[in-house]
């Protein structure tokens, strides 16, 4: 490529002599060598990813290229200019401008094949510029004319370009369906083309939060391609891998990604403002606002350049939020306005709703009640008319910050009933293949605020189902079997239909979420909104069918709900309490629930005067010294307070909340008896009532047969990889060779070498009761 590069310039300089001296040549023959020499240097600029200058060396072309009448050579020229603009530039409309007049160039030059790669290209640019209607017909007109010539490689490229036009459209089915196509249509040695639809593949499904299939395509795509990378690819195979560590919470590879993006970025201005944008984002995350503030506002700077005007009010909302962060109240006041006056020009709803909540949350921070409530209000509205349940849950919660902030329980109530709501709408619109339980750990602080306030208000009864339904849910997902796909258990027909109508509906939630009042708007916001209610009927007549053949895909969908409170204390005996615990910032809430015969109960609730730092800290230290007088400490705090309520009580069911999930409740010494908590009660441990009553009807696999653990044998090279020694533990032995004698034959029983991590996983299985008495790590 170097020795081209300078074998151009060394053309057009003598070329140039040649033409200013008019030495041996014809004024026309010298321009058309001359123009030829300019386009072939722009070309090999292009080749090496110089944009600006090839640009500037084929505009020069295209100039002498007019003059001289050469048509053929000005659509040449036109079309290397929108691969440049398109390709290296990312300037959308100038590279429009430039494949329209290759168009108009070709059909009056009667290229057909010419005028097919054309029409190809517009698609892509139409595609870029969210025309969709206009590329998908470029695109099928181009695909049309290939299939009439029998063109592999033309087909599947156009096929491809349709697979990432659906993918935009959010049809991800139909886009799946035209990767796929391309996929088995490509020669297995084509290693450049097979890696660019794999990529798309895994792009394909990151969109459909299946991270792990879409690092197994990027990675496979990564393999492929070898010497066939352009800088262009390797940015965004790049990015598209750090999005995939970023969402896995993996920042530190995700970092390492994006900036080997930016290294390669160079001139592409759509691309570099994406690697800015994430680069942004991840500084933020980290507290490192002055590299954020720098990255955000380079890519703003691009998108002002480009006139991507929705990418310009969102990234104005990004730099508000780092201020915030940052405690720079005012400066980020100053661009929620900015982005918002933005956002009202442009009649852009959904990101005006992001800055409402954005500028709510800000005055609730400053005190500013009043002017937040207006905000969240006014949010409210936009999300009944949206139908945005996201919305409905964010600013539902602000007012219930709000209302609760100025002691006005019965209100700040009521919304956060209606966040909830709004929030188990959402998970229960979710997808099989998708997590409900990662969403549902996001939106768990809603439902603390509502059991602390039912609490404060002497509603123990309620307080303790909304802090059942918080803590039930995520793990009621799981034994329901949310993670688990029934593709199985559905015909090919119900797959395809539900696939289709799942499309259908996330394209018009993103009809909605892109939806302006620009000049180009065709359809109204409310026709949107109907149309996407319709859809949603749809889907629920469809469920209903699916349920009625299907039966078991009820319960296997998370149908299950989190166990009432009237049920749950059925789950205990008479001489036991249920003792519950609710971490918050500044006290601890804590739930007392027993059974006082076979339909009555109580349900009590406890202010505890012990901080979340102070739980964390003071674990910390008892796990590092037990003789500290810590452990009395905690019993202090966390069990004495609890004395009355526990009186005629000989067990405790304990369900531990946050950092007391590490805290040993039995090992707590009483300061006045001196005995510790496993002498006064039996004790166990438990995720939630629900989780209880949902594990014992499973009843227990191996029933009464017992697999004891003692005194594991880590050897010397066992010993130096651990933090600190982890000597041998010979009172463990006899400890489970004392319960073994209990069990009899019915005990098998591990100690020394035999006591092991692979022991465990391949017998565990087959016991219903399992004694671990060893280190944290066998």
């Amino acid at each position: 490529m170097h020795i081209s590069k300078r074998c151009s310039f060394f053309v057009c300089f003598l070329l140039s002599v040649l033409h200013s001296q008019g030495i041996g040549l014809s004024q026309r023959t010298a321009d058309s060598l001359y123009a030829d020499s300019l386009y072939i240097a722009g070309k090999n600029y292009y080749k090496l990813d110089d944009g600006g200058n090839a640009v500037l060396h084929l505009e020069k072309a295209l100039e002498l290229f007019k003059a001289g009448g050469f048509t053929k050579q000005i659509g040449v020229a036109h079309n290397r200019l929108a691969m440049t603009y398109f390709e290296r530039l990312g300037n959308w409309k100038k590279a429009e401008k430039h494949w329209l007049k290759t168009l108009e160039i070709r059909e009056e030059l009667k290229d057909s094949s010419g005028i097919a790669r054309a029409k190809h290209y517009l698609g892509n640019v139409y595609t870029k510029m969210d025309s969709y209607k206009k590329a998908e017909g470029f695109y099928k007109e181009s695909l049309e004319f290939w299939k009439a010539h029998d063109n592999v490689k033309k087909i599947t490229q156009n096929l491809n370009s349709l697979g990432l036009l659906e993918k935009e459209r959010e049809r991800y089915y139909f886009a799946e369906k035209y990767f796929n196509q391309s996929l088995a249509l490509l020669d297995e040695s084509d290693n450049e083309k097979r890696a660019k639809v794999l990529n798309n593949l895994g792009y394909l499904a990151y969109s459909r939060d299946d991270y792990g299939k879409a690092h197994e395509y990027y990675i496979q795509s990564l393999n492929l391609y070898g010497d066939y990378f352009t800088n262009e690819d390797k940015v965004k195979i790049l990015l598209n891998l750090g999005n995939v560590f970023s969402a896995y919470n993996d920042t530190a590879s995700a970092r390492v990604h994006y900036f080997k993006a930016l290294e390669l970025v160079e001139d592409h201005k759509e691309n570099k403002a994406l690697v800015f944008n994430n680069l942004g984002g991840y500084f933020a995350s980290q507290e490192d606002y002055d590299k954020g503030l720098d990255y955000l506002t380079k890519s703003l700077v691009i998108k002002e350049e480009i006139g991507d005007r929705k990418g310009i009010v969102n990234t104005l909302t990004n730099i508000g939020d780092l201020h915030n962060k940052k405690g720079e109240k005012e400066e980020a006041r100053k661009y929620y306005m900015k982005a918002r006056k933005q956002s009202l020009e442009l009649g852009y709803i959904h990101g005006e709703s992001q800055i409402l909540f954005s500028l709510g949350s800000l005055e609730l921070e400053e005190g500013e009640y009043d002017i937040a409530m207006k905000h969240f209000q006014e949010g409210v509205e936009k999300a009944k008319r949206l139908e945005s349940d996201y919305f409905g849950y964010l600013f539902n919660e602000g007012l219930g910050d709000v209302f609760s902030a100025q002691e006005r329980s019965d209100l700040s109530t009521k919304h956060y009933e209606d966040a909830i709501e709004h929030a188990e709408q959402i998970r229960r619109g979710i997808g099989l293949e998708k997590h409900r339980s990662s969403f549902m750990a996001g939106v768990m602080g809603v439902y603390r605020k509502l059991a602390h306030v039912q609490a404060e208000l002497g509603a123990g009864d309620e307080a303790y189902h909304t802090y059942e339904r918080m803590k039930a849910r995520n793990l009621l997902d799981i034994l329901d079997g949310a993670f688990l796909v029934f593709e199985d258990e559905m015909t090919p027909e119900e797959i395809e239909k539900e696939q289709l109508m799942e499309s259908s509906l996330r394209n018009m939630n993103r009809k909605i979420g892109n939806f302006t009042f620009d000049a180009g708007t065709t359809r109204s916001l409310d026709s949107l909104v109907l149309e996407m209610r319709a859809a949603r009927k749809e889907m629920d007549r469809f469920k209903s069918g699916l349920y009625f053949n299907h039966p078991e895909l009820k319960r296997k969908t998370g149908e299950g709900e989190p166990v009432r409170t009237r049920d749950a204390v059925k789950l205990l005996k008479k001489n036991e309490a249920a003792v519950a615990y609710m971490v918050e910032e500044e006290m601890t809430t804590c739930f007392v629930l027993k059974r006082e015969g076979r339909r009555k109960y109580t349900a009590k609730s406890f202010q505890l005067e012990i901080t979340r730092d102070e739980i964390e800290e003071k674990t910390f230290d008892l796990l590092d010294d037990w003789g500290s007088g810590t452990s009395r400490w905690l019993y202090s705090r966390l069990i004495a307070p609890l004395k009355d309520e526990l009186n005629g009580v000989t067990q405790l069911c304990l369900i531990p909340d946050s950092y007391l999930h590490n805290l040993p409740f039995h090992a707590l010494k009483n300061g006045e008896t001196k005995e510790y908590l496993i002498q006064e009660y039996t004790v166990y441990y438990v995720n939630s009532l629900s989780a209880l009553e949902e594990l014992r009807s499973f009843g227990t696999e191996g029933k009464e047969k017992l697999l004891a653990f003692g005194n594991p044998d880590f050897g010397e090279e066992g010993v130096r990889t651990l933090r600190g020694k982890m000597g041998g533990l010979p009172a463990t032995e006899d400890e489970v060779k004392a319960i073994g004698s209990i069990y009899a034959d019915r005990a098998r029983l591990l100690t020394g070498t035999e006591a092991n991590e692979k022991q465990f996983k391949n017998l565990a299985g087959n016991y219903g009761i399992i004694h671990l008495a060893t280190h944290g790590v066998m």
